[in-house]
């Protein structure tokens, strides 16, 4: 990649967080015109499930049910340590619909004095180290799943989004024949729209709230505490609310959403949420889906 910076200096930051706070629509209109010019002419949710530990095995099989029986579809970025310590539960969920993308070899978590911790992050690795990371987690889930991923997650990828940065990842996934990374933070969609097709490569941006549109509605940000890993209720109200405003808007695009299984399956406020998007007639896709949509414009 050779395109300047998408991300701002802190200043800029706060300026541009605290006017679309105040007047998102001014956010929304920009993201709507390059919606359009992309050939999305209504909205569309992802749902994926960053399944960074142990808990998130059993969270994730009982989630995957629960949409299965309602004819949903979600995509699962599972570490490969955490792969195959649940392989036969990832392997159940693929069998029967759920789409894997590679997020990577290396454990992203470790639990110590009471609480998880983040590790793994790339920026702090030598570029060797990365490279080796992207492709051991390639082969595990070829081996786990049986067949290879063609979509790709960065760990903690919100610290790994330099142009350089991007350009490495996108260069072995090139050479893996990877179709698409969804690897990058809500800054890029405010540069790019909801996605950008360069060198052969599809880049998805996660999404923010309809008044945070800069900030990623994830289920990380909105835990109750970092030693109770369950979320908040504040997670479901913003999620209701940015598919309302959306709707009500008629803002097209891709609301790329992402959260950890064992945050929200003991959560009523997150499973109301998914089917109140259904009640607004927001269809649920998989990557592939996007894929294909976009072919076809």
């Amino acid at each position: 990649m050779t395109e300047k910076n998408f991300i701002p200096s802190r200043s800029k930051r706060l300026f541009y967080k605290g006017l679309f706070r105040l007047f998102p629509n001014l956010y929304w209109q920009s993201y709507k015109q390059k919606s359009l010019d992309l050939g999305l002419d209504r909205l569309y949710l992802i749902l994926s499930f960053d399944c960074d530990t142990s808990e998130d095995i059993v969270a994730a099989e009982q989630i995957h049910n629960w949409m299965l029986e309602r004819g949903l579809k979600a995509t699962y970025a599972v570490p490969g340590k955490q792969l195959l310590e649940g392989k036969e539960a990832y392997r159940q969920i693929a069998d029967s619909g759920g789409d894997f993308i590679n997020h990577g070899a290396r454990p992203h978590t470790e639990w110590r004095d009471s609480r998880y911790y983040s590790i793994t992050f790339y920026n702090q690795l030598p570029v060797e180290e990365v490279i080796d990371d992207i492709r051991r987690g390639h082969e595990m889930i070829g081996e786990v799943i049986g067949q290879p991923p063609v979509g790709f997650r960065a760990p903690h990828f919100g610290h790994f989004q330099k142009p350089s940065q991007l350009a490495l990842l996108y260069s072995v996934l090139g050479d893996l024949d990877y179709q698409y990374a969804t690897t990058t933070v809500p800054w890029f969609a405010r540069e790019f729209g909801p996605a950008r097709h360069t060198d052969d490569m599809w880049e998805f941006p996660l999404s923010g709230s309809y008044k945070s549109p800069l900030r990623i509605l994830d289920s990380w940000g909105y835990l109750e505490s970092y030693g109770q890993v369950r979320v908040s209720e504040r997670y479901s109200q913003l999620f209701i609310a940015t598919i309302d405003a959306l709707v009500s808007t008629d803002i097209p695009g891709i609301l790329n959403m992402y959260v950890d299984p064992a945050h929200v399956y003991k959560n009523e406020g997150f499973f109301n949420a998914i089917e109140h998007t259904v009640a607004k007639n927001v269809p649920m896709l998989q990557y592939a889906d996007l894929l294909e949509l976009l072919k076809q414009q």
